[in-house]
């Protein structure tokens, strides 16, 4: 009934088609591209999130190794004695004084 109306010559794509079809590929592509973009900003966000607690850690221990090696001995001292006032309002909650002398505190501990 109804006859081929395409000869030979116009086989292919429309123009239509071709705009259809690489606006639909923008879109994908696009999409893509988001994706893309946003795992590599996660990416590197945990790539410095771990550098700053790496560098965190790492100055961690090397300041609690200084504290513990400037302290190394101190428990062989003694008593150390500091004038009360200094025990009273750095060292100690409640005072012990020493019955000797009542300027001075026999005590070593530091607030927490």
């Amino acid at each position: 009934m109804y006859a081929d109306l395409k000869t030979g010559r116009e086989a292919g794509y429309s123009l239509l088609e071709l705009m259809v079809s690489l606006g639909v590929m923008l879109i994908i592509v696009g999409a893509a591209f988001a994706l893309i973009g946003g795992s590599l900003r996660f990416a590197n966000s945990a790539f410095y999130m771990t550098d700053a607690e790496e560098s965190l850690r790492a100055a961690h221990e090397s300041i609690n190794r200084d504290l513990t090696s400037a302290g190394y001995g101190l428990k062989t001292i003694g008593n150390i004695t500091v004038p009360l006032s200094f025990a009273s309002n750095y060292l100690t909650q409640t005072t012990i004084v020493d019955s000797g002398d009542p300027t001075t505190s026999s005590t070593w501990s530091a607030h927490h």
